[in-house]
């Protein structure tokens, strides 16, 4: 995971340095930047906590970002079977970036540190912002991470850092102000005594789009209270 990552963000820094010489990266304060709060992790080293983060910015299309997030310690990325290979479990909204050529590389240099980075492999074209009705569509990404059995137990704040998104031209916005989330992991051995009122809060399809409702099929499921769990409906 960690040279692949760092093989697509070389590239992708190399395409900056092209233009480097006219590229003007600014604070944008309509640039809104967060991500699922309140997340429950289990250190049992298979319970997937999915994360969703969002991304607004009306009237304004970027073509590729960057995101990094401490997390607590032991917290990794979960792998997904994709044909005859094991990927990272993490999605592109589809509405927001379908037929585009985008794609999204993660990788964890260090224990607790996430990097994500997204690209176009074709021709630097934007992503959209919106459905094809015109309505803005924030969820720009879905992320499956777990919490090992060595994980740190206890309450934390995970905050955004270098989350920068990319115009065609390499201009760069950044949000302004600090970007943080509350996470708590709790030990695997006590998850049979907690009891939870949590309901269903929002639905999506395995490719990241949001959904109304439930649909026929395999739903990822994220409750009232930051977890998620991915049911058939038949």
């Amino acid at each position: 995971m960690k040279k692949h990552f760092f093989i697509i963000l070389s590239a992708f820094v190399v395409a900056l340095s092209a233009t480097a010489q006219s590229v003007v990266t600014k604070e944008n304060p309509n640039l809104k930047i967060s991500m699922t709060d309140n997340l429950n992790f289990v250190a049992d080293g298979k319970t997937v906590t999915y994360v969703t983060f969002y991304e607004t910015c009306p009237n304004t299309s970027y073509s590729a970002f960057q995101i990094e997030a401490n997390l607590p310690k032991g917290i990794e990325v979960n792998k997904v079977i994709s044909g005859r290979k094991e990927v990272d479990d993490v999605t592109l909204n589809a509405t927001r970036f379908e037929g585009l050529g985008h794609t999204i590389s993660v990788g964890m240099p260090e224990d607790g540190y996430l990097k994500m980075a997204c690209i176009d492999t074709k021709a630097n074209d934007k992503f959209y912002n919106d459905d094809i009705s015109g309505n803005i569509v924030p969820d720009l990404l879905v992320i499956g991470l777990i919490a090992k059995e060595t994980a740190e137990i206890g309450d934390f704040t995970i905050t955004l850092k270098n989350v920068k998104f990319i115009y065609q031209n390499a201009d760069a916005d950044l949000p302004v102000g600090q970007i943080t989330a509350k996470a708590t992991v709790s030990a695997a051995a006590g998850i049979e005594n907690i009891t939870t009122d949590a309901t269903a809060a929002e639905y999506y399809t395995v490719d990241g789009k949001k959904l109304q409702q439930a649909q026929k099929g395999l739903n990822i499921v994220r409750m009232s209270d930051g977890s998620a769990k991915t049911v058939v409906r038949q």
